[in-house]
């Protein structure tokens, strides 16, 4: 019964630290439906148990690890709703690390009494498994601490399915390689062995958490350099703005002049038909502005619209939009980000094949801006990201894209990006 209540403990906190880490950083599938979950946790219930029996039987099972890999991966898997491949690899990675971190215990067991694998391994003794509960909880204390980096880490970190599935290999080929040593007897140079093999694995790991923060912060500073200087461009057009605005209030003490001056002179017909000619040429030019009832998206749409007609680009808009559905800041950058790259793609086409179709509408609390356009050279992406098509930036990443995945995500919306027949079309959608 003991053994039984230390195994049970040595487990749970196991299973918390493998399983939950994971499930915090990826979730659960909120589509599952009740009577699933409740077979979910029936399952793992009994997988707990069967571990925490052959647990007091047998201080390190390598047969368990190869049964337990596709268990919990299939079990990770259906209450995810992750890639299967994900799953497996962080499955592989931390049964083996615990298999791993077992060894020093096991090596320490036989070097006491003098045994070698076949009786140390076998009816654990209580001191053992005390020392491996003391291991794992100060693991769970750890990745606690630390959980915030450790998701980032699983979320982030490039090519993780090959990194964790290969340290789990090699995790599990040193385990196997030290209980062969010990298979006639356990002795203090394979203790030492084993031990090293921890600190090299800790150091790697951190190693890897440090590489893979460091890229962060440099996406993180490139992403925000992106930012500034769509935000300079877009000052600066606000400043042409401004100051064509100050012109037309300077022209207009001269309109009142004029105005003035007729009336003095009693010749109305004069002034009557300087009004009218004024008000012929604002009502002209507001039938080419664009208005939505939102300033800023009102000023990105006509300045785009302005810059296709520049270029004999065929310009077509369909608005129907009420409010936005998030922070004004926000969908002026993304769109602004989006404009520019549908200007920039247009100019490279020939005359004649130059167009931008915006559609932005928001009913029914679904927001959706749809944008397509014309392209002629060939969009090229590395990974899952585009590279920038501007001469001085040539095979780097367009952070223009990258940081209206940003803002999608932190808004939990929906980005579609395809390109074909050269048309590139981006399709956004919000839902309330």
């Amino acid at each position: 019964m003991e053994l039984y209540i230390l195994s049970f403990i040595e487990i749970l906190f196991q299973t918390l630290c493998g399983l939950g880490i994971f499930i915090e950083a990826y979730g659960t599938d909120v589509s599952h439906k009740k009577w699933t979950k409740w077979i979910l946790v029936l399952f793992l219930i009994l997988d707990f148990d069967s571990n925490v029996r052959n647990n007091t039987r047998c201080l390190i099972s390598t047969s368990n690890f190869l049964i337990e890999v596709p268990v919990i991966s299939l079990w990770l898997w259906g209450w995810t709703q992750t890639s299967l491949s994900r799953v497996s690899a962080w499955t592989v990675f931390y049964l083996a690390t615990c298999l791993l971190l077992k060894m020093p215990v096991l090596i320490l067991g036989g070097i006491v009494y003098g045994t070698g694998l076949g009786d140390t391994n076998l009816n654990p003794y209580p001191w053992e498994m005390l020392i491996n509960i003391g291991i794992i909880i100060s693991v769970y204390l750890l990745s606690r601490k630390y959980r915030t980096r450790i998701i980032s880490f699983l979320r982030q970190m490039p090519h993780q399915r090959a990194i964790l599935s290969g340290i789990g290999a090699l995790e599990f080929a040193v385990v196997i390689y030290l209980m062969n040593l010990g298979v006639e007897r356990f002795s203090a140079s394979i203790f030492i062995m084993a031990c090293v093999f921890i600190i090299c694995l800790l150091l790697a790991m951190i190693l890897s958490v440090t590489t893979m923060e460091y890229q962060l912060i440099c996406k993180n500073k490139q992403m925000m350099e992106s930012k500034e200087s769509s935000l300079r461009e877009n000052y600066t057009l606000l400043s042409q703005e401004i100051e064509r605005n100050r012109k037309i209030n300077h022209d207009r003490k001269h309109d009142f002049s004029y105005l003035y001056d007729c009336f003095l002179r009693n010749d109305y017909a004069s002034g009557i038909q300087y009004i009218e000619t004024k008000n012929a040429f604002h009502e002209q030019q507001k039938q080419r502005e664009v208005w939505t009832g939102h300033g800023g998206i009102d000023f990105l749409l006509n300045k785009a619209k302005q810059r296709a007609e520049a270029l004999q680009a065929n310009f077509y808009l369909e608005i129907d939009l009420l409010e936005l559905p998030m922070a004004e800041y926000d969908i002026f950058y993304a769109l602004g980000n989006l404009l520019d790259n549908a200007i920039e793609a247009i100019e490279k086409c020939d005359a004649g094949n130059r167009f931008i179709h915006i559609k932005m509408m928001n009913k029914n609390n679904v927001f959706q801006l749809y944008i397509e356009n014309s392209y002629k050279i060939e969009p090229h992406k590395k990974g899952k990201r585009f590279l920038s098509t501007k001469e001085n930036e040539k095979n780097e990443h367009g952070w223009g894209i990258e940081n209206v995945k940003e803002i999608v995500e932190r808004y939990k919306g929906m980005l579609d990006i395809s390109y074909q027949n050269q048309r590139f079309q981006v399709d956004l959608v919000l839902i309330k």
